[in-house]
């Protein structure tokens, strides 16, 4: 994909989240049942470190308070939209035993340019969930994946959710052309897409479908082990594939 196409797909989603932050952050403040699946991997740990590439409104961040109230929490979120880190900030002041962060950074310019993407340290958990499905070009999600797996501890987890929107008719039965946007079609790549927003404002956004085989070939030869497949979430408790792998080392 060239780098005009991803700019502008890029500058599309920042777009919808300028204009939707609020009624976006309203409408995800319930837990997906997919994080319910971490529980047992970390329920003895007694202090974690993580990391959430895509963290909105720090939902995630509430539910590691919830999900494990006896751990020490050291919690960075890193977000594009001023807005929605703002929620997440006043969301994480009243969380007592989590010490939590976020820092705005634009992922997709970052990768595209080489620059640092993530704060130092290492992490115990790194979740990329609700943000692959944003990325434009399967290189850059592959980037995104590589670009975190050195932040990882010693055995630590790589938690990631890929979206399928491909698979549910109430979401292709809403898809918006690619020409009606002004973007040629033939300069994107199978399973992107566009869909309409219109819970209290009217915005379209870029995803990205992945199919099965996109997914085997962005998550082989990462020299993580797999622990745990499944789908999750949604009204037929199948829109998200998920992957937890754990470091090696």
């Amino acid at each position: 994909m060239q780098k005009s196409t991803i700019a502008r797909l890029n500058q599309l989603n920042h777009d919808f989240y300028n204009q939707t932050a609020s009624y976006f952050a309203r409408s995800r403040e319930f837990y997906w049942q997919g994080w319910l699946r971490l529980e047992p991997y970390f329920r003895r740990h007694e202090n974690l470190s993580v990391l959430d590439v895509g963290c909105g409104s720090g939902r995630f961040a509430e539910f590691l308070y919830d999900a494990f109230p006896k751990a020490q929490i050291e919690y960075h979120g890193i977000d594009q939209n001023a807005e929605l880190l703002k929620i997440a900030t006043e969301k994480l002041k009243p969380l007592q035993g989590l010490h939590g962060t976020v820092t705005q950074i634009d992922l997709v310019s970052q990768l595209i340019d080489e620059k640092p993407l993530l704060p130092q340290g290492q992490y115990d958990i790194i979740v990329l969930m609700g943000v692959l499905h944003h990325m434009p070009s399967e290189k850059l999600r592959r980037s995104l994946i590589e670009s975190v797996i050195p932040r990882l501890a010693p055995q630590g987890f790589l938690f990631m959710s890929f979206w399928q929107p491909h698979r549910f008719s109430r979401y292709t039965s809403k898809l918006i052309s690619p020409e009606s946007l002004q973007i040629n079609p033939n300069e994107l790549e199978p399973g992107d897409c566009f869909l309409p927003w219109d819970r209290g404002e009217h915005a379209v956004r870029y995803v990205h479908s992945s199919s099965d085989a996109e997914i085997t070939t962005l998550t082989k030869d990462l020299n993580l082990t797999l622990k745990a497949e499944f789908r999750a979430d949604g009204r037929s408790q199948r829109e998200n594939q998920y992957i937890l792998l754990q470091n090696k080392v």
